[in-house]
């Protein structure tokens, strides 16, 4: 039942037809910089539509996208700030940092479009060039392993098509190669490898896939993070609603210590997605009692060895933080504004 739900829930995903106001604020979370004119943001939306249908996705028809921007605009702005006229040289349209979790309904309306290839790029920029400094590549089958992982980590957040992952992969390392972002390198004694490109098309397909999926890696950061206290006080546990908005309160320090890219990190839905993640690999537990639903974090002892995707909470830590990363190997310039190393 479980398998007919999901493959139904992937066939009306790749029926929806995007509407311009969630092509607008995609635009606008993904964008790296403090504010985008409204010309740029235009640009940047019709971009954004070629892309889509490039893959095989539905968007609404726009006679005139400069018009249809304007209308989005006027639909969301309460969720837009725009500073005043006399502080600029022209309007610059940014997201209201307390509305960004409802801009992000209609972002997500966009991600299954995306999501193989934003899992691929996030695993390929934030992992260290095999090839030293004077390209940034990785084996393709070290990429593949890894994409699956990150998949296998996210699968609550996303619907993944029924086909085998591997397939999967394979066809959006295609999709990348044939939208200009990375180049695949064939068997020359390393092996096949897939390099990343620098060109100013590849730069801004990268910088698009990395934002859709930073929100929910930092949001499942903050949430392992979270738990590591439990493992030397409150060690019988704590009520999931109260930590939940103890996670809230630590994700919104964190980005105001900028410590995170943005204040998604902050959605409930996220963060609980990110404790079942968490139990699904044994590294909490739950139970139900009167007063609600408990949480304590498991003693490594009680895992059986090689279960689940990390070692311990803090392993789990390490690896979801690296793929919010950009590998110090990668040149190719700023892509998104980077939080404090901590």
């Amino acid at each position: 039942v479980a398998s007919l739900a999901h493959k139904v829930t992937w066939m009306v995903n790749q029926r929806t037809v995007i509407v311009p106001t969630s092509l607008v604020a995609t635009v606008l979370l993904t964008h790296s910089c403090r504010g985008i004119s409204l010309s740029d943001l235009v640009e940047n939306v019709q971009w954004l539509k070629v892309e889509i249908m490039a893959r095989g996705g539905l968007v609404a028809p726009m006679e005139e996208v400069a018009r249809a921007v304007g209308n989005s605009v006027k639909r969301i702005s309460n969720l837009v700030k725009i500073p005043k006229p006399d502080k600029t040289l022209e309007p610059l349209l940014k997201p209201r940092d307390s509305h960004r979790l409802e801009l992000s309904s209609y972002r997500n309306q966009c991600l299954h479009v995306f999501v193989e290839e934003a899992l691929l790029v996030c695993c390929l920029i934030s992992s260290p060039s095999e090839a030293g400094k004077n390209a940034h590549w990785m084996r393709t089958a070290t990429l593949l392993r890894d994409a699956e992982t990150l998949a296998e980590i996210l699968k609550l957040e996303f619907t993944y098509s029924p086909r085998e992952s591997k397939n999967r992969f394979q066809d959006a390392i295609t999709r990348l190669a044939s939208r200009g972002t990375v180049l695949p390198l064939y068997d020359d004694g390393y092996g096949e490898r897939v390099q990343i490109l620098t060109t100013r098309q590849a730069r801004r397909m990268i910088g698009l896939l990395r934002g859709m999926l930073l929100p929910f890696l930092d949001a499942y950061w903050v949430a392992a993070l979270s738990l590591l206290p439990l493992q030397t006080e409150a060690k019988g546990g704590v009520l999931l609603a109260s930590h939940l908005k103890r996670m809230q309160k630590i994700a919104q320090t964190m980005y105001l210590e900028n410590k995170v890219h943005s204040s998604e990190a902050a959605s409930s839905v996220s963060l609980i997605n990110a404790v079942t993640m968490l139990e699904a690999n044994r590294l909490i537990a739950r139970s139900a009692i009167e007063q609600g639903v408990l949480i304590r974090v498991t003693d490594v002892r009680d895992r059986p060895a090689g279960d689940g995707l990390f070692r311990s909470l803090v392993d789990a830590i390490k690896q979801i933080d690296a793929r919010r990363r950009i590998a110090g190997t990668l040149r190719i310039g700023p892509l998104q504004h980077e939080p404090s190393i901590t």
